[in-house]
Parts: structure tokens; C-alpha cells; sequence
């Protein structure tokens, strides 16, 4: 759900207006108010800090990199940050000019080593006694060639001949291979300069690493003393200007639980100040309050955008069809106890595996992976293995599963599931948006929102009662054209009262068709849940499938085959985990974001709840 706030005018004189910001940083709870991009004004001190910021966040990113995403060793010493800076950067400068260095040794000893061992101070004897010795490479090596140009080979690299020729100076030599350039030095000689640069290499990086370690935290400190100015000089440049700039004007919204706090420390520095309830046209920012197991899924309402004034917070109910949906996609009990295992080690660990992958919240992933088994029982999976069908399965458990044919029909049930919590979703979000409207423009301007809602969420009930035996199978159409008129009225005669209703009719018949093609794709958008459980489930087997095809179904006579059968099943299911979640995520996502937010009418433009407060990085 949405805070409530309260709405902040203050009035300060100009010579008090630095400490009285420094009092509202230390109680924490008041989000400033932005000005209009109309009175926005250049602020070159806020350009600077921002510069600055940007500099040293990249500065930490490359210490974090290079601890390996480990914590500081040390708290560090109270050093000039500008010092740090400079002193890290000359990590990097060393570093590059040895690394080039080490790639023009490593290019010399490509280049050098196939020759193996060569004695250059005989060569140099040679060519002082009057002969040229040059090296050629070559996929084919004549016996003329060899003769008429003096001609020795040396031995071979990949598919291609080497070999020397020695011949006096100035003789011209014709042949069709390359000749090569090599460098003039030891090849034993150069490995060893090679491992030398190495070592001199991994010496500077645990250098680099230890200064990190060891300085870390200054950047830490630093950071948040700018992230404090940066603050400073946003509210400042949200400050308006009264009584010939002597008195300074401040806007600003405080959570009404943060209310008395605030008041006391205000009435304490003698600051005149007037607060009401934010209303709507306030703009007022958004402070989401949900239970902690609610509060997981708030970071995918923040993917989306925060709730305005005049939406309702979707988390409540994107927390429950989004696990629903998750579970869905999976569809496999064995996999659901994989990753609640999973998420209770990194919880055991303290976030370590979650830090290792990619930031992976775990928590939430707890909430998902126990959903996964009941889901996946009921669908009748667990590591692939088609539960229906085997009779070590209870059947009281088989006969819950959603298995085989819907009654009546040739379709999957599993499909038909899928798309009727589509249509439960799709009802939920117009019937949330009908309430919503109504309570924001009142229900008179609202017959239209109302007469859609009947026509699908009657309609769709109906059939439900129909088909649950409440209402004769006789009297269900009478029922649903009762219905559809009701709604009719609202639809092309009220849906707006204000307008002549030739104009309401043609507007009326406009939205019937959009209606009518954006619902059939919104509801059929939920097979890819029944899509994505199937697919996830047959590979699944298949790895199952191939594991066996290796050993056959006596393990016990497997022999060596077992370690080929154990990886099989570890990588394949693996793979299958991995791509299932991927799946199960992204495209729950998109259900929530496209097909429920567009029918509840969720825009997504509010301004998160940032209070003016003390940074702790």
C-alpha cells in the first residue's frame, strides 16, 4: 500500500537557512519537493561534485574488482583522497606497460620457438665469412629447391615446412615460401624473461590488491561526504527566494508516521513552517508500506515505475500471480526444492552465493522455490520425471494432478488453466480499475469503466457458475444477454455523460473493437505459461531419457558408465533449472507489466519516497 504524506512549507532566514538544512539532514525524513523545470537554475558547484562522484564511483568499482567483491581487510588510514586517486592509477599505468611488454616478449617467443634452439653467435660466424642465413616458411619444400639454394629443414609448425638457406651474399633466391624475421635472441633465455614478467605481473596486482584492501574505506568515506554536498546543493537549488532574498522558501513532504518527530525538532528551532495532508494535486512522492514478505516483490513494481497519486500500489497483487506464474513456468517439484535449498544455504551464508550470482536475491527466490513444489506436484513433475506415471506415486496424490484432457474436449488441461487464471488476472485488473476510477473521479463518470467491467467480469462469471452447477446449463444464455445489455448502456449511452450521445455511441463501438482484439490477445498470452511448463518438463526428461539410454535401467550393472550417467543428469538438469527460471522470470514479468497493468489502468509515474538524509555508503 501507499504511505500517506504530509506536505512541508518553510520560511527561513537566509543567515539560518544553513544550519536549519543541517538540522532536517539529521532527522532524515523529509523528501524536498523539486522545483518546476521553468525555474531551474545552473548550479557549477553541483556540476563539480556530480564530476567528482562519478570519478570516484568508478574508482571503487575497479577496487571492488580487483578484491574479488570482497570486503576491505583494513579500515583504512585517514589519507588525502586525491592521493589514493593518483597512487591507484599508477597501478594501472604500470601494469599496461608491462602487459605490453610481456605481449611483445610472448609474440617474440611465438615466433622464435618452433625453431627451437638456435646458436646465433655461429650464425654471426657465417655471415662474416661472406654467406646470408635467412629462415623460410613453406607448405612445400622441392628437392631442387633444396639443392640450388643450399636448403636445410628445420622442422615443421602446424601444416607449414621451416628450413634455412645459406647462400653467399647477394645470390638471388627464388623461391615460393614466406620469408621470416626472427628475433635475434635465446629461446630458453626469452621463457624465462617470460615467467620473470609474469611473476613481476601477479606481484603488482597483489600490490594493487593490498592498497585496495588497505584504502577502500577512504573511498567509502569520501563518497559519502560528496553524495552529503550533492544532496545540500539539490535542496538548495530547490530553494526559493522571498523578501528580497532574506527569507528562503522551502517545499517539502514528510511520511505522517515521521510527523511529530519532525514537528518537535522544528517548534524546537523556532522555524516557521505550515503542513496539510498531501492531496492529489500535490504530486506527492510515494513511500511503499507492505508486509515483509510482500516487500521482496517490491523491487519488480520499481522495474516498472512507482504508483502515483492517483494509481494503486500493485505489489500486493503482482507478489501473488507473480510466484503463481513463476511456479507455472517451472512446473517441476524437483526443481522447487533445489532452489529453496538453494536460498536457505545463501541465507545460511550470509548473501554469499547470491553475491557470486550475479546479486541474486535469494530471499525472494525462497518465496518462489517453495511455491515451485506444490505447483509442480499438482502438475505432476518432479526432475522431470512424469509423476502420473509411476507407481510408487500415491494416487491420491495422482488424482489432484492436472493431467490429461479437459472433460469434453481434446485440449491439454493444463493449457485451459493457464488460460483461465488469465482471465481471473484480466478480470482482477478491471475490476481494480474500476474501483480506482470511481474512487478518484466519482461513479457517474465512470458508467463506461463499469459497463466493460460487467460485460467481462459478469460474462466470465457466469460462465464460472454455469459450469460449477449453480446455474442451470438452460438458463446461462438468457442470463448473459441480461448482462451484455446492462453493460450496453454504459458502454455506448453513458460512458460519457457530458457528451452528446450520438458521439458517446460512436466512441462506444471504437473501444468494442479495441476491447474486443486487445482482450482475445491479452488472454491468450497466458499459454506461454503452459507453454514454457511443458517445454521445461519434456526436456527435462529427455535428459533423464539419455542418462538411461547410456547404462540402461540397471544401475547396478552400469560399471564405469555410472560417471557418465551422474553428469548427464547434474549438467542436464542444471541447464534445465537455469533456463526454466530465466524463462519463469521474464515472462511472468511481462504478464504483470503488460497484460495486468494495461487493464488496471497502472501508469507507473510516481516519484519514489527519497528523504533529504546523511549518506551511508
Amino acid at each position: 500500500m501507499i504511505g500517506k504524506m504530509t506536505k512541508y512549507t518553510f520560511l527561513v532566514y537566509h543567515k539560518e537557512y544553513d544550519s536549519f538544512l543541517e538540522q532536517l539532514r539529521e532527522q532524515g525524513v523529509l523528501h524536498v519537493k523539486q522545483r518546476e523545470s521553468e525555474e531551474a537554475v545552473d548550479n557549477s558547484q553541483l556540476q563539480s561534485l556530480l564530476s567528482r562522484k562519478i570519478q570516484l564511483d568508478e574508482l571503487k568499482k575497479d577496487m571492488l574488482n580487483t578484491l574479488g567483491r570482497e570486503e576491505a581487510q583494513t579500515t583504512g588510514a585517514s589519507t588525502n583522497i586525491e592521493e589514493v586517486t593518483k597512487a591507484y592509477a599508477q597501478f594501472g599505468i604500470q601494469r599496461n606497460a608491462l602487459s605490453l611488454e610481456l605481449n611483445n616478449m610472448q609474440q617474440e617467443y611465438d615466433l622464435l620457438s618452433p625453431w627451437g634452439k638456435i646458436d646465433w653467435q655461429r650464425i654471426q660466424q657465417i655471415e662474416e665469412a661472406g654467406y646470408d642465413v635467412a629462415f623460410y616458411s613453406t607448405t612445400n619444400l622441392s628437392e631442387e629447391d633444396q639443392k640450388a639454394f643450399n636448403l636445410i629443414e628445420v622442422g615443421e609448425s602446424g601444416s607449414r615446412l621451416l628450413f634455412m638457406a645459406f647462400n653467399p651474399k647477394d645470390t638471388h633466391v627464388d623461391l615460393m615460401a614466406e620469408k621470416i624475421s626472427l628475433p635475434r635472441k635465446d629461446v630458453d633465455q626469452l621463457f624465462s624473461d617470460i615467467e620473470a614478467m609474469k611473476a613481476k605481473i601477479r606481484a603488482l596486482d597483489e600490490e594493487k590488491r593490498s592498497y585496495a584492501a588497505a584504502h577502500i574505506q577512504d573511498v567509502n568515506g569520501t563518497l559519502a561526504q560528496l553524495q552529503d554536498s550533492i544532496n545540500l546543493e539539490q535542496v538548495k537549488l530547490n530553494t526559493g527566494a522571498e523578501a528580497d532574498q532574506h527569507v528562503c522558501l522551502l517545499e517539502g513532504f514528510c511520511p505522517n508516521d515521521k510527523v511529530e518527530a519532525l514537528n518537535s525538532m522544528l517548534e524546537a528551532q523556532g522555524v516557521w513552517y505550515s503542513h496539510h495532508e498531501a492531496t492529489r494535486e500535490d504530486k506527492a512522492p510515494v513511500k511503499l508500506i507492505n508486509n515483509k514478505l510482500v516487500t521482496l516483490f517490491e523491487a519488480l513494481t520499481r522495474m516498472y515505475g512507482m504508483p502515483s497519486a492517483t494509481d494503486v500500489d500493485p505489489t500486493a497483487i503482482l507478489s501473488i500471480f507473480f510466484t503463481l506464474f513463476f511456479a507455472i513456468c517451472v512446473a517441476d517439484a524437483g526443481y522447487g526444492i533445489i532452489l529453496t535449498l538453494l536460498s536457505l544455504a545463501d541465507i545460511k551464508m550470509g548473501g554469499k552465493i547470491g553475491k557470486v550470482l550475479f546479486g541474486i536475491n535469494f530471499k525472494l527466490v525462497l518465496v518462489l522455490g517453495i511455491a515451485c513444489i506444490p505447483i509442480g506436484l499438482l502438475l505432476g513433475t518432479a526432475f522431470g520425471i512424469p509423476l502420473h506415471e509411476q507407481s510408487w506415486v500415491p494416487e491420491g496424490l495422482k488424482n489432484c494432478m492436472l493431467v490429461g484432457t479437459f472433460p469434453g474436449t481434446t485440449y491439454d488441461v493444463q493449457m485451459v488453466a493457464s488460460l483461465l487464471i488469465g482471465i481471473v488476472h484480466i478480470s482482477l485488473a478491471m475490476t481494480v480499475n474500476a474501483i480506482n476510477v470511481t474512487m478518484q473521479r466519482g461513479f457517474k463518470e465512470c458508467l463506461g469503466t463499469w459497463g466493460w467491467w460487467l460485460a467481462v467480469v459478469g460474462t466470465a462469471t457466469v460462465g464460472a457458475l454455469t459450469y460449477g452447477g449453480v446455474i442451470p446449463q438452460e438458463q446461462m444464455m438468457p442470463i448473459i444477454y441480461s448482462v451484455l445489455g446492462v453493460s450496453a448502456v454504459g458502454i455506448y449511452l453513458l460512458n460519457n455523460i457530458h457528451r452528446n450521445p450520438v458521439i458517446n455511441i460512436l466512441a462506444g463501438l471504437y473501444d468494442t473493437y479495441n476491447m474486443a482484439s486487445g482482450l482475445m490477445g491479452d488472454i491468450l498470452s497466458y499459454i506461454r505459461l503452459y507453454a514454457l511448463g511443458l517445454a521445461g518438463g519434456m526436456l527435462g526428461k529427455t535428459f533423464n531419457d539419455l542418462a538411461y539410454m547410456l547404462v540402461g535401467n540397471d544401475l547396478s550393472s552400469a560399471g564405469v558408465l555410472i560417471i557418465g550417467f551422474v553428469l548427464i543428469i547434474l549438467i542436464g538438469h542444471v541447464l534445465n533449472i537455469a533456463m526454466s527460471c530465466l524463462s519463469a522470470f521474464v515472462h511472468p514479468l511481462r504478464l504483470s507489466f503488460v497484460e495486468y497493468f494495461k487493464n488496471a489502468g497502472y501508469e507507473g509515474k510516481g516519484i519514489e519516497y527519497k528523504p533529504f538524509e546523511k549518506s551511508t555508503l
